[in-house]
């Protein structure tokens, strides 16, 4: 299962797209049993992203704050690449637990 939360804004589709590509992408590599969530919101001068992938072998998660640009752009660059930064994060976190998790299987034995 997957949640995405937006609390002060409307985001727009091709970030609301982006995020659930990513976050789905991400599950493909967590725990079978994990739940993702994903959360953005506007805090005062900064934009803020937070995701958690959750599951009974642990818990993957990440916060990115990012400054809105002043000249107030037409374009959302500065949110994809907050959320770049964020899935990134989480990735990296994922696959260090499948390399543990997979080099501590015991070997099987010939037979």
């Amino acid at each position: 299962m997957k949640t995405m939360k937006c609390l002060n804004f409307s985001p727009r589709q091709t970030f609301e797209s982006y995020a659930g590509k990513e976050l789905e992408r991400l599950m493909a590599i967590a725990p079978s049993d994990s739940e993702g969530q994903t959360r953005a919101f506007f805090d005062q001068d900064r934009f803020v992203v937070e995701a958690a992938i959750s599951s009974t072998e642990g818990k993957f998660k990440s916060s990115v704050a990012v400054p809105i640009p002043r000249t107030h752009p037409k374009g959302r660059e500065w949110q994809m690449a907050a959320l770049d930064e964020l899935f990134g994060d989480i990735e990296r976190q994922l696959m260090k637990w499948r390399r543990k998790r997979f080099n501590d299987l015991p070997e099987k034995k010939a037979a």
